[in-house]
């Protein structure tokens, strides 16, 4: 009885072991009765003696059945007023933890966050933890995870060694990644789960520095994820948030960094556009900002003004004349900040010679006639006094030479008036678009729009993001009357940016008086997602393009020269190619500029494997391996990838290669006060701790778990063992 009190849960234990003590009283009586009488012999009971050895083992029995539902009955009124919990099974009982513990510990870069003397949000969580795990019952089993995008090393698994802990808490060091509490989160929750059966309790511990990265936009799809990872916690235990951040964290950080073109030549002005955001209260001015190039500060601005939780766009435009790759970091030179890490960005620049774009001409002419991609190619190229003033260089194949020609180094695909690709042709386009490439489709007098839909839509390469349906052509009267001209539909398609730049500088950019006799109906589906560019004045699609993969597929409604427009004679043809082109290709910086937390996934080719370099004075293993979905070309890969910073080969002088950033989002360290972060997760203001002293949740109404609390149920099953015994007693009396 003893050893049920001892290893059984109470809220108010005390009260259980009076129950017990109580137990004693029908004992008590029991025993009573058995008071011995002195003896007289009587003749006449010597009949009544006999009968009564004949029903004692029936009369022995009843008593001790109405003994033990007497003491049982106690016991249960005792257990239900002490309000027993059964949150474990059997073999909790017998020899399973007392308390399953969660930690989430916050590594991400904002934790880093110090003024003064004081010590970090994240050195003050290692302190609270260290202290905390010392003091921790042996029988609690304890698991520690991180709640950045890089989980690094951690103990997941519940544990009793908590030497082991205490040794990760100490060597843990903060990370340059971002936070992501509903992962974190979804995490404690499954672990959670996972131990419920062996485990009378479970807590979670979240600390961290509850800044508006944290929650993100507290709103919206990321705010409800949030919330529904803590209500999935909540199902298996408890919740508490354990605020080590400051309540006046400021912060200035460059968010974003790229180029306006997706692709930097050399010899051509590149516009690097920089974002800088203000994660102070009050508006910041004259802040500072150079940008470098291979370390040499090439420009210095100032940002004017930028106002409370916004950012500020600046626009720096720089020459790179030399074609390799190029470290290109923007950073703030204000005086030292309590978080640099986001003080500088940065990208790899892949500068190249030219952008070769291939043009796959199915209606070459001949001496009296030009070919189908003649406009197309002179629009793309226009040579003045044998120059060639652009950045494209078009090279023109035939159909029958598109078969033999590799795909992978161009940087557009032109398909002009061409019969529908065969079978390997398919497959190498979709590869093609699939990896980044842009492909563009011009129909013309040879055009089978069914086959196409056949092989390139999705009866094949589900590359279309429309559907190639019959071609219209305007009669005689149409053509006299008003005609058919493009429809650009305010301008308000960033293909459209430069004209409709012109067209508020009152300058006519001259592409609603493009005239077209005959196109093809292009017919979009409603769940394709595709961007509708261009309209013909009835309201039919004229440009349309798709995203499959990586890359972009534009289908065009009438041709590439004037057989059936007045386009390609018009000045605002080739602007709009090169706007198209621009928009579609893919940023080359991309494959090169990563997110912490990220991996390497680069042809072979770019460098060799080994351990590259890394920031930190740390290294990156890097090897091999081969894309079975891509032919089995090979490519690198690699872990993921810790820090900000370059990345290099192996070697001396070796060139970095990848560029690593942090998450613009953890740039807003404003503190969130108590009452909007407990409200942003949905839990009780008094579960969330600020000013910490200790880890240690106690056990009350509010912070224990309840969802095993039996306590409640256990008085009508006294109730109903009262009324038997009752019921059992008067049945053995009126029997005997």
């Amino acid at each position: 009885m003893f050893f049920a009190l001892a290893i059984l849960p109470f809220l108010t234990p005390g009260i259980f072991a009076a129950g017990v003590a109580a137990t004693s009283i029908p004992i008590i009586i029991h025993l009573l009765n058995r008071r011995r009488f002195r003896t007289i012999i009587w003749a006449a009971m010597d009949f009544l003696l006999a009968a009564q050895r004949r029903n004692a083992r029936r009369l022995r029995f009843q008593r001790w059945l109405l003994l033990i539902l007497r003491i049982v009955t106690l016991l249960i009124l005792a257990a239900a007023i002490a309000q027993l919990t059964l949150n474990h099974t059997v073999a909790a009982i017998l020899g399973g933890s007392e308390r399953g513990l969660i930690v989430l510990w916050d590594d991400s870069y904002s934790m880093g966050y110090h003024s003064g003397a004081a010590p970090s949000a994240f050195e003050k969580s290692r302190k609270l933890l260290t202290e905390w795990i010392a003091h921790v019952p042996a029988s609690d089993r304890v698991a520690l995870l991180h709640a950045s995008t890089t989980t690094g090393a951690a103990l997941v698994t519940p544990t009793l060694d908590h030497r082991a802990l205490a040794r990760t808490i100490k060597e843990a060091t903060l990370t340059d990644a971002g936070t992501d509490l509903a992962g974190a989160l979804d995490r404690a929750a499954a672990l959670a789960e996972s131990v419920e059966p062996t485990t009378r309790q479970r807590q979670v511990i979240l600390l961290t520095d509850c800044t508006r990265a944290t929650l993100g936009t507290g709103s919206g799809d990321k705010g409800q994820a949030l919330k529904k990872a803590v209500e999935k916690v909540k199902r298996f235990a408890t919740l508490r948030v354990i605020d080590v951040g400051q309540p006046k964290q400021f912060n200035l950080g460059i968010t974003q960094l790229e180029t306006a073109r997706p692709v930097i030549v050399a010899g051509h002005s590149t516009d690097f556009r920089i974002s800088v955001y203000n994660a102070f209260d009050t508006p910041q001015q004259d802040i500072p900002l150079s940008l470098t190039v291979d370390g040499v500060v090439v420009a210095s601005e100032k940002i004017a003004r930028i106002e409370p939780g916004s950012a500020r766009d600046l626009i720096i435009a720089y020459n790179i004349t030399t074609p390799a790759r190029h470290v290109v970091e923007a950073k703030l030179t204000t005086p030292r900040d309590p978080l640099e890490v986001d003080d500088t960005r940065r990208l790899i620049a892949n500068v190249v010679r030219e952008l070769p774009v291939l043009l796959v001409d199915g209606s070459p002419g001949d001496a009296h006639t030009l070919g189908a991609s003649t406009f197309l190619e002179k629009a793309l190229a226009p040579v003045v006094e044998g120059k060639n003033l652009s950045v494209f260089a078009p090279h023109v194949i035939t159909e029958l030479e598109l078969p033999r020609t590799p795909l992978t180094d161009s940087a557009a695909v032109a398909l002009i008036d061409t019969a529908a690709p065969d079978g390997p042709t398919n497959e190498s386009l979709r590869k093609y678009v699939e990896n980044g490439g842009l492909l563009l489709l011009f129909p013309g007098n040879r055009t089978n729009g069914e086959a196409l839909n056949r092989t390139l839509g999705d009866g094949g390469a589900k590359l279309l993001p429309a559907a190639f349906g019959p071609t219209v052509k305007l009669d005689a009267a149409q053509l006299a009357g008003a005609g058919l001209h493009l429809d650009p539909q305010n301008y308000t398609h960033p293909v459209l940016d430069l004209f409709g730049a012109a067209v508020r500088n009152n300058i006519n950019p001259g592409l609603s008086t493009v005239q077209a006799e005959q196109y093809i109906r292009l017919t979009i589906p409603a769940d394709r997602g595709a961007e509708t560019i261009l309209k013909f004045s009835d309201g039919s699609p004229a440009v349309v393009l798709g995203h499959t993969g990586r890359g972009k597929v534009v289908m065009f409604a009438t041709t590439a020269d004037t057989t059936w427009n007045t386009w390609g004679a018009l000045p605002s043809y080739a602007p709009f190619m090169h706007e198209l082109l621009h928009y579609g290709m893919a940023r080359q910086a991309d494959a090169f500029t990563l997110p912490v937390g990220g991996q390497l996934h680069l042809p072979a080719d770019v460098a060799p494997p080994g351990n590259w370099t890394a920031p930190h004075n740390t290294t990156l293993s890097v090897s091999t391996m081969l894309d079975k979905d891509n032919g089995g070309r090979s490519y690198l890969t690699s872990g993921v990838l810790p820090w900000a910073g370059v990345y290099a080969p192996p070697g001396a002088g070796g060139t970095p290669v990848v560029a690593v950033n942090t998450d613009p989002a953890e740039a807003d360290t404003r503190h969130v006060a108590a009452p909007q972060m407990a409200a942003a997760l949905g839990v009780e203001l008094a579960d969330v701790v600020t000013e910490p002293k200790t880890l240690e949740m106690p056990t009350t109404t509010a912070g224990r778990d309840t969802s095993g609390d039996v306590g409640r149920n256990l008085i009508p099953l006294a109730l109903a063992l009262l009324l038997l015994e009752t019921f059992l007693a008067r049945r053995f009396s009126m029997y005997r």
